[in-house]
């Protein structure tokens, strides 16, 4: 079954409502630009669906792994905040 659409602010935004469930994949393939040109050969750009879309699938790991992964970006990130308001702190004593 194919469904036709356009990209949206990065996003496949489809023309008709399909009855797909959340986490179905999907295979998207690219037919012509905005311009009506074949998408072939259009530099993507980085983080869009294009470029994340090639990696679909690929990480096939549990669910634990993930959350593990995802709770030590996100404290890695709160480490740096903390870091830079305690230097913006220190900075405007100075």
């Amino acid at each position: 079954m194919k469904y036709r659409g356009r990209i949206e602010g990065g996003l496949v935004v489809l023309d008709q409502s399909p009855s797909l469930r959340d986490g179905t994949i999907v295979d998207v393939e690219p037919i012509s630009n905005a311009a009506g040109n074949s998408g072939d050969g259009v530099q993507p750009t980085r983080g869009s669906a294009r470029v994340i879309l090639r990696h679909a699938g690929i990480w096939s790991t549990d669910s634990e792994e993930v959350d593990r992964l995802l709770a030590e970006i996100r404290d890695a990130k709160e480490a740096e905040l903390a870091a830079q308001i305690k230097s913006e702190k220190e900075g405007a004593r100075g």
